[in-house]
C-alpha cells in the first residue's frame, strides 16, 4: 500500500508568486512529492495556471480552506482565518469555499471547520451533518482537521463527536500536535491519567484520511526540530499515534488504497525565532524535507507489523479450524429447541451440515422453517414500523421549519411590504412530498390558542429550494389575488432554464393555503459529470427565481438589497438541528 506525501506551500514564499510556480514545483517534485497542500490565497492568483502547471509536473493538489476565512481584510491587509462564530456563517462560508476548491479537481479538501465555541453539542453535529451532505454532492473527499479555534480543538469534545451515530461517514485531518498544545500535555497510554488515550486515538484512526505530521509539545503545535534530542520523547509519541493510523487506514481501505500524509511544520510564529532579530532557529524547508523522509521510514515499519498481526491471526484461525471436525456427517450431533406460538419442538441436525436460512434436517424440520418465515416476516413489519415512525420524526421537524420560517416571511412582508419571497427549507434534503408540506405549514393560519405562532404567510408567493444528494427540489406558490402578476408555472419554467440539466417540472395544483392560489414542484437531478451539483444548483435557481421577481416588478430592484440577507438570513439555518 503506497503512502503518498504531500507538500505544504504555507510557509514557502515562492508560492505568493505565479512566476515562480514552475520552477517550484519542479524542485517539489524532484524531492519526492506526490501533492502540494494550498490555501485559496494562493490559487486564486491563477487558479488555471497553478493548476496546469501542477499537472505538468505531475503533483496532485491538496486544497486547504478556513471557514469564515479565506481572504484578507483590506483594512489591516491581514489574512483573516476566522471571523464569526455563528452556525450559519460557517455552513454558508464551507458550502461556498468547498465548490470552489472542488472546481480544482483535487485529491483532497482539507477544511478548518466551525468553531471550537460549539463543543460537542447540536451547533457541532449540525454542521458536520451538512458538510457530509455537501461533500457528497461534490464527489471530493473532504477532511476535517484537528486544529484549535475549530471544532475538533480537543481530544474530549472530538472522541464525542466522532462517536455520534449520524457522523460515521465524517472524515478527519489528524494534527494531533494541536491537541498537545490545547492540553498542554504529551499523551502517553501507560499513565494512568491518560486513560482516555487509547480508545481516542483509535476513533481518530478510524477516521483519519489524511495525517499532518508535525510533531508538537506541552507548550506549543510545534518543536523547533524535531531532530533535536530533548524532543526525542516528543518525536516517538507522534510517530507511534502515526503508526497506529496507518495501519488502521491500511485494514479498512486494503492493498488498493492511496494514503495521504505531509510533513507540516510550518513557518513563524509557530517556528521559534531568535529575539530582536527574529531569525528563525532552523530552515524549515530542510526540516519539512527530513520529515518526509521519517514519515516514509515509520509508515514502512506500520505496514510491517500490520502484515505480521494478519499472518499471525490468519495462522491462528487456521489452526483453530484444523481442530474441528473435517466432516460432521455420521458424526456428533447437537440438540437443540425453538420455541413459538406453537409450543416447543425439537430440532437435530448436524452443526454445520445446514446451510444458514435452511430448514434443518431430522424431526421438527417442517415447524422449525414455519417459525423461520414467522420471525422473517415480524422482523419485515418491524423495520416497516421504524421507517414509518422516522417518516413521521421527519414530517413533523418539515412542518415545524416551515411554520417557523413563514412567520419570518409574514414579518419581512409586514416590515417591507414584500408580495414575493424565496429562501431554503433544510429538513426536507430534496424530498418534494416533504417540500410541499413544508409549504403547506407556511400558508397555514395561526393556531389562536397556541403559545407560539406558525405559518401566516399565505399572502405571499413563495418559492422554496431543498437541497438533497441525489437532486433539488423546488415548489412554488402564488397566491389567488397576485396570480394577474405572477403565473406560477411561468416562473418555475424561467427558474429551470437558468439552471439547466436534467430538469422535470409538474402541472400547477390548487395550494393548501387559506387564500386560495396554485402551487408547482420541480426537481433538478444530480449530474456531477456536468457540473450539476444539488447544493450549486439551489443557488443558481435562488438567483434566476430573484431575476425573474424583478423583472415583473414584483421584487425590489434594489443595488443596495443583499440576497444573501434574504435567502441566508441570520435564523436561516436554526434548524439544521433537526436534520
Amino acid at each position: 500500500m503506497p503512502l503518498k506525501v504531500a507538500k505544504t506551500l504555507w510557509g514557502v514564499p515562492e508560492a505568493d508568486d505565479p512566476a515562480a510556480w514552475d520552477s517550484l514545483f519542479a524542485r517539489i517534485k524532484a524531492e519526492g512529492f506526490d501533492a502540494v497542500e494550498a490555501i485559496t490565497l494562493v490559487w486564486r492568483k491563477d487558479p488555471k495556471l497553478f493548476k496546469s502547471l501542477l499537472e505538468k509536473h505531475g503533483l496532485a493538489l491538496i486544497c486547504q480552506i478556513h471557514t469564515t476565512g479565506g481572504d484578507v481584510d483590506p483594512k489591516t491587509n491581514e489574512y483573516r482565518y476566522c471571523t464569526s462564530n455563528k452556525l450559519h456563517d460557517h455552513l454558508g462560508s464551507f458550502v461556498k469555499l468547498a465548490a470552489e476548491a472542488a472546481s480544482l479537481g483535487p485529491v483532497l479538501i482539507n477544511s478548518h471547520s466551525g468553531h471550537d465555541s460549539w463543543g460537542s453539542g447540536d451547533k457541532a453535529v449540525s454542521f458536520f451533518k451538512h458538510a457530509l451532505k455537501v461533500e457528497a454532492q461534490l464527489g471530493v473527499p473532504v477532511v476535517h482537521e484537528t486544529h484549535r479555534q475549530r471544532l475538533l480543538y480537543s481530544p474530549y469534545s472530538a472522541a464525542e463527536l466522532l462517536a455520534h451515530p449520524d457522523l460515521a461517514k465524517l472524515r478527519i485531518n489528524a494534527d494531533l500536535s494541536h491537541w498537545c498544545c490545547v492540553c498542554e500535555h504529551v499523551f502517553d497510554a501507560t499513565d494512568p491519567r491518560d486513560d482516555f488515550w487509547p480508545s481516542t486515538l483509535a476513533a481518530v484512526a478510524a477516521h483519519c484520511e489524511f495525517v499532518h505530521c508535525r510533531v508538537g509539545h506541552a507548550e506549543g503545535p510545534q518543536v523547533s526540530d524535531p531532530s533535536a534530542p530533548e524532543f526525542g520523547s516528543e518525536l516517538e509519541a507522534h510517530c507511534s499515534w502515526w503508526r497506529q493510523i496507518w495501519a488502521a487506514q491500511a485494514g479498512r481501505h486494503g492493498e488498493e488504497a492511496t494514503l495521504w500524509a505531509e510533513p507540516e511544520h510550518g513557518p513563524p510564529p509557530y517556528l521559534a525565532t531568535l529575539p530582536y532579530t527574529q531569525a528563525p532557529v532552523s530552515d524549515l524547508w530542510d526540516i519539512n524535507k527530513r520529515m518526509a523522509a521519517r514519515m516514509r521510514t515509520e509508515f514502512a515499519s506500520a505496514m510491517k507489523d500490520a502484515a505480521t498481526a494478519a499472518a499471525e491471526a490468519a495462522a491462528a484461525e487456521a489452526a483453530a479450524a484444523s481442530k474441528a471436525p473435517a466432516s460432521a456427517e455420521g458424526k456428533s450431533f447437537t440438540e437443540s429447541y425453538t420455541f413459538g406460538k406453537y409450543g416447543m419442538a425439537k430440532v437435530v441436525a448436524p452443526p454445520s451440515a445446514t446451510p444458514p436460512g435452511a430448514a434443518p434436517a431430522g424431526g421438527g424440520s417442517f415447524l422449525a422453517g414455519a417459525l423461520e418465515r414467522e420471525a422473517a416476516a415480524k422482523e419485515d413489519a418491524k423495520e416497516a414500523a421504524k421507517a414509518a415512525k422516522a417518516r413521521e420524526k421527519l414530517l413533523k421537524a418539515v412542518v415545524k421549519e416551515g411554520g417557523k420560517k413563514g412567520v419570518e416571511i409574514e414579518g419581512a412582508s409586514d416590515m417591507g411590504g414584500l408580495e414575493f419571497f424565496c429562501t431554503t427549507i433544510e429538513t426536507p434534503e430534496g424530498d418534494t412530498e416533504l417540500l410541499q408540506a413544508a409549504m403547506a405549514a407556511m400558508n397555514a393560519q395561526p393556531d389562536p390558542e397556541a403559545e407560539d405562532r406558525k405559518g401566516c404567510s399565505g399572502h405571499v408567493g413563495k418559492m422554496i429550494f431543498s437541497a438533497g444528494v441525489d437532486q433539488l427540489a423546488m415548489v412554488a406558490y402564488v397566491p389567488e389575488d397576485k396570480a394577474a402578476k405572477i403565473d406560477v408555472a411561468e416562473w418555475m419554467r424561467a427558474v429551470l432554464e437558468g439552471v439547466g440539466g436534467k430538469v422535470m417540472m409538474g402541472p400547477p395544483k390548487p395550494a393548501v393555503s387559506p387564500q386560495g392560489g396554485s402551487v408547482v414542484e420541480a426537481v433538478v437531478a444530480a449530474q456531477p459529470d456536468e457540473g450539476h451539483f444539488p447544493i450549486k444548483d439551489k443557488d443558481l435557481s435562488m438567483a434566476a427565481a430573484f431575476t425573474f421577481l424583478r423583472s415583473k416588478g414584483a421584487f425590489p430592484d434594489d443595488e443596495d438589497e443583499d440576497e444573501d440577507d434574504v435567502c441566508f438570513g441570520d435564523d436561516a439555518f436554526d434548524n439544521i438541528d433537526d436534520l
